[in-house]
């Protein structure tokens, strides 16, 4: 400390005792015990010392820090008093008591009737048979309107072969001219059961319900019925499914103005002969008797 001055090292304490003071200040509000001064015997004057030794000291008498009286610390403030709780409301009357239901009697238990055994189950009723439908009655099969033979095959024993126009148109004719009809008729072996009778109109065969026809007859094929309008197939249809629309054939039947021009012709072949000697010779030579039936109404025999 001799190196210091003492104006110099005056300021220096002064100063340490102000930062002393001010932290005391701070730390508590006690005033710190102050240091006494050092005053030395001999101020000598020095040169200025250097800043490390300043630094050194000033570590070297840092102060320690003082404990704050307990009876100079500020009184801790008191609680603000609560504000006083609002009025409460006035209590409300008491509603008045319900009235009372009268109870209802007791009703007496019933008594425990007798389980009753169920009924066993039905059967499940059949269901309704169907209906019949109504079928219509089938039309009673149509009775023939004659019987004939299929195809007249002689004359009184001699073999006798008959020709007609293969045209329709000239058939027509003929048949106008000389009389006759078609007739569609059911076969069996030689015998015929006349189903229908047809007229011929401009080449073409119409089913009538007319007068029946007689005469000598005649098969007529297949193609002369289709060619003639297929009434055979008319029939057939009429008939629907009776049995009798089976084995159905197209037949011509002759005036009988046939026979006349027939007799003429054997007279002149076999003279004055009986009806036996002229079937004999005719058997015995093979003769044949031809009749063309012509579209002006007549037959030519030979």
């Amino acid at each position: 400390m001799s190196h210091i001055g003492p104006p110099r090292y005056l300021r220096w304490i002064a100063g340490q005792v102000a930062v002393v003071v001010g932290v005391g200040f701070l730390m508590g509000g006690a005033e710190p015990e102050l240091l006494p001064e050092e005053v030395p015997e001999s101020v000598e004057e020095t040169p200025p010392p250097v800043e490390e030794e300043i630094l050194a000291r000033v570590e070297f008498l840092k102060p320690e820090k003082p404990k704050p009286l307990q009876a100079d610390r500020a009184p801790a403030p008191k609680p603000a008093p609560q504000p006083a709780p609002a009025s409460e409301p006035a209590p409300q009357p008491a509603p008045p008591p319900e009235p009372t239901q009268p109870e209802p009697p007791l009703q007496p238990e019933p008594t425990p009737q007798p389980a009753r055994p169920e009924p066993a189950p039905q059967p499940a009723p059949a269901p309704p048979a169907p209906t019949p439908v109504s079928m219509p009655a089938p039309a009673p099969a149509p009775s023939p309107l004659a019987t004939t033979t299929a195809e007249q095959e002689d004359y009184d024993g001699v073999p006798l072969r008959v020709f007609v126009p293969s045209n329709p148109v000239e058939l027509e004719k003929h048949l106008r001219g000389a009389g006759g009809c078609l007739a569609v008729s059911h076969l069996t072996h030689n015998r015929a059961e006349v189903m229908a009778y047809a007229t011929l109109r401009n080449g073409r065969a119409q089913l009538s319900d007319g007068a029946a026809c007689t005469g000598i007859p005649r098969k007529l094929d297949a193609t002369a019925n289709q060619r003639l309008g297929d009434p055979v197939g008319q029939v057939r249809q009429r008939l629907g499914g009776d049995g009798l629309r089976s084995n159905l054939a197209l037949q011509v039947l002759l005036s009988p103005k046939l026979g006349t021009s027939a007799e003429l012709a054997l007279n002149r072949h076999f003279g004055s002969a009986s009806d036996e000697q002229r079937a004999r010779e005719a058997h015995r030579t093979g003769y044949a008797l031809k009749c063309y039936a012509q579209a002006i109404g007549t037959f030519s025999c030979q």
